[in-house]
């Protein structure tokens, strides 16, 4: 289940505070005394969304079951959402609810071949299929695809996914514990009303998509990729890994409880109310493992409406390499909160190719460094606009951690700093000292107090301090 809250007394779409619901559900294995045993399962909300996967009894598989043990809803999860939202206080929080499509009596179509679909089919991969170039294939609403362990589906062709809001498509392991892979986009794949899990087993993408992880991306694409209402929930892996020359548009897709939400490489990728959360996991322990919520290099990328929520690593990393040097990104009206290192992070290796980073009406919160910008050439510029950072440790770092020239420019401008314990820091690791000249506030709201810099070093005469 997916589960959304639209908070109708704060302005704007995403809600304030984080706060956890109880799902009650019964099974009908589990009758006694004439009574059905309920069971409870406890789902964050992080910015007012959320996931949980619920399995049915002891089972290890996925549908279709018998009719005497299918998970039965207790008094309808609508009613138990709505008493748990009551309890904190927002009476006036509607609920949106997202559920795979279970069918229980369907029959069960095995794809080992070319493939046309029947709707409200349960089809199984149990080995590697090809969609050749030249072939499309088209899955219709309401169809269940089960993949086997480590199963990949490779589009050379085209790849059509046609859920609906009402009968979306569902796409699991055959067995719960079992990973497959993920799909291979070399053609085109498009998707609509998506609900994935499971994917991720460990086994190699397509060349030049990403290496931060070794797990399958639940898409790896050197093709046209698009996406829009699509859900992908507790995978073992990154949900993509975009490639060289490739070209993709997500809208409305939702990533949660995945080890990292992707990587773009050199790749044209438009990113549109996307939501990305709980990387890898909702515990508060760092771990090592480049969980980014996405992460950038080189290529144009453009993010508007983006959510990434509690990243172990980097909300967004960028940086340019000999292999995808230069490049655009521009994010704009987006929330990222809690991540662990910076809420973006800038970088780039020393080649003379422009670089231009724009970063506009976007609330920045609880991370280490709201922005960052770290080892970049002298073509690598930066502009940060009409943007709120708050609750961070620092809220623009000119400089990083590394031993590396850091030469790039950055500029701020109609920016409000609060409650950060450090509002700017400018200091290289490489030279030991500020870089002035590459550091420009103005028409911004910040302390007076600041760090490893004097406040004319960087300042103009029209900010506003506190």
């Amino acid at each position: 289940f997916i589960v959304e809250t639209h908070d109708t007394i704060v302005d704007g779409t995403w809600v304030k505070e984080d706060f956890s619901l109880q799902i009650q559900r019964r099974f009908l294995e589990t009758k006694v005394a004439g009574e059905y045993q309920g069971r409870s399962t406890t789902i964050m909300l992080r910015r007012g969304v959320g996931s949980v996967w619920v399995v049915p009894g002891n089972h290890t598989s996925p549908p279709p079951y018998s009719d005497t043990d299918r998970p039965v809803l207790s008094m309808g999860i609508e009613g138990v959402l709505s008493a748990s939202l009551d309890r904190f206080k927002t009476p006036t929080a509607s609920v949106t609810l997202t559920k795979p499509p279970f069918h229980p009596t369907d029959r069960t179509v095995i794809w080992d071949g070319p493939y046309h679909g029947t709707l409200n089919s349960v089809v199984m991969v149990t080995n590697d299929i090809t969609i050749p170039s030249g072939d499309i294939v088209t899955i219709p609403q309401g169809t269940t695809l089960l993949l086997s362990k480590s199963v990949v589906i490779v589009v050379k062709g085209t790849l059509i996914i046609e859920g609906t809001e009402e009968a979306p498509v569902l796409i699991m392991p055959n067995r719960l514990t079992e990973p497959y892979s993920g799909f291979q986009v070399h053609g085109e794949m498009q998707g609509s009303w998506i609900i994935a899990t499971g994917s991720g087993f460990v086994k190699p993408r397509l060349k030049n998509t990403g290496k931060h992880r070794k797990e399958h991306p639940f898409i790896s694409s050197v093709g046209e990729l698009f996406l829009q209402n699509t859900h992908l929930m507790e995978l073992h892996g990154p949900g993509f890994g975009l490639g060289k020359q490739g070209s993709s548009v997500f809208e409305k897709v939702f990533v949660s409880g995945v080890q990292q939400g992707g990587e773009c490489v050199f790749c044209t990728l438009s990113l549109k109310e996307v939501y990305i959360g709980s990387i890898p996991n909702e515990t508060p322990y760092f771990v090592d493992g480049d969980n980014d919520g996405f992460y950038f290099r080189g290529g144009e990328v453009g993010v508007k409406g983006l959510v990434v929520v509690d990243a172990k690593d980097d909300c967004i990393d960028s940086a340019s390499s000999k292999e995808s040097p230069g490049g655009l990104l521009r994010i704009e009206d987006s929330i990222l909160d809690g991540c662990h290192h910076e809420g973006i992070a800038l970088s780039g290796s020393h080649i003379p190719s422009p670089r231009v980073v724009t970063i506009v009406n976007t609330n920045i919160s609880h991370a280490q460094q709201a922005v960052e910008v770290g080892y970049t050439p002298s073509t690598h510029t930066a502009t940060v606009a009409h943007c709120h950072f708050t609750k961070n440790i620092v809220a623009i770092r000119y400089g990083d951690n590394y031993n590396l020239a850091v030469l790039g420019t950055l500029r701020v401008t109609d920016t409000t700093m609060l409650h950060n314990m450090f509002d700017v820091v400018n200091l290289v690791k490489h030279s030991s000292t500020p870089s002035p000249r590459s550091l420009n506030i103005s028409r911004s709201v910040l302390r007076d107090e600041n760090t490893f810099c004097g406040r004319a070093q960087w300042v103009g005469s029209d900010n506003v301090f506190t």
